[in-house]
């Protein structure tokens, strides 16, 4: 029989008392998405081809319904 992480079982303390279950900060989140973005630019020529390419398959995903995406002189497609 496997174990398997999260199953209730003993020894799994589960969540700390009194956590709430909360959205994160939606200006958290941006400034983070910001740093992230910021980081990618500075960094982009230290990254490898595959991930690059990762990197654009992830955006891809997050952006289905988006065909075409355009930013400083740069242009993705995703048909």
């Amino acid at each position: 029989m496997s174990e398997r992480k999260g199953q209730f079982q003993v020894g799994n303390t589960g969540r700390p008392k009194g956590s709430k279950n909360r959205k994160p900060s939606v200006k958290e989140l941006n400034q983070l998405l910001n740093m992230i973005t910021s980081d990618l630019i500075l960094n982009y020529a230290l990254l490898s081809t595959n991930e690059k390419i990762r990197i654009l398959q992830a955006f891809s995903k997050r952006y289905e319904e988006v065909q075409v995406i355009s930013l400083d002189g740069m242009r993705f497609d995703f048909d």
